[in-house]
């Protein structure tokens, strides 16, 4: 049961459907039909059209999987900053999943949900002059996937348990007004130590893709920007989008 608006102002209102093409769309037309309030949670048990950054999609098995969007009018944020959202929004997810996996989890840049080397969820956040969409998916259930994908799991392969993706999603929930309230009470600073601490691959080299060109990158860290932070042929450079990861696991 939803707390009052006081206790609760996101997911206050939480509506949910058992099949939808993507919440964000469906968040969007609320948007543009004057619908849409802020905190509200669209919770879909099957989404047919989901997808992820960079314009993947992302395919999930019916009833498997937590697909959430989340509607935030901007005006009620400490700060006009995607970014500083983007952070809030991550780490409500990391620590959902943490409380199950005992361990393990990390934020890998800009905005993937990690246990070890492999992806277990991600979000994707749409910003637009009075409102914010941001899309959250979580494998939970589902054990068979795409060989397309290079390197995914779900929570049932790493805790061998099965789990109520709704459930999932009300501890998410729970997390996002306690760092919410956090970024409003003490800044954004201690979110985003948070996230560095978090921050998949620091130190670490990797094999990337940028701009068509395969090269090795060593993660530094993240800027206040959001920026990524990497280290090519010994030289400081910082990235704002457009990498492509080769991760072996």
């Amino acid at each position: 049961m939803a707390l009052s608006p006081l206790e609760n102002p996101i997911g206050h209102r939480f509506t949910e459907w058992e099949q939808v093409g993507s919440t964000n769309d469906l968040a969007r037309e609320w948007i543009e039909q004057g619908m849409a309030l802020h905190g509200d949670i669209l919770f879909a048990r099957h989404q047919t059209a989901g997808r992820g950054q960079m314009g993947k999609s992302w395919l999930s098995e019916p009833g498997q999987n937590l697909a959430m969007t989340l509607l935030v009018e901007n005006a009620q944020l400490p700060d006009a900053i995607p970014f500083h959202l983007s952070v809030c929004c991550a780490l409500s997810g990391w620590s959902a999943l943490a409380a199950h996996t005992q361990g393990d989890m990390w934020l890998k840049w800009p905005n993937d949900l990690y246990w070890k080397r492999r992806k277990i969820g991600g979000l994707l956040l749409e910003t637009q002059k009075t409102w914010s969409l941001v899309g959250l998916g979580i494998n939970i259930n589902q054990t068979q996937f795409d060989p397309s994908l290079p390197n995914p799991v779900s929570l049932r392969q790493i805790t061998g348990k099965e789990a109520d993706p709704k459930s999932i999603c009300w501890e998410v929930v729970q997390s996002l007004n306690q760092h919410l309230e956090q970024w409003k009470t003490k800044g954004f600073q201690p979110l985003l130590d948070t996230y560095r601490a978090r921050l998949f691959g620091k130190n670490e080299t990797f094999r990337m893709r940028e701009n068509g060109l395969e090269k090795w990158l060593k993660i530094q860290g993240v800027d206040e920007q959001g920026a990524l932070l990497i280290e090519e042929n010994d030289h400081p450079r910082r990235i704002v989008s457009g990498l492509e990861w080769r991760i072996e696991h």
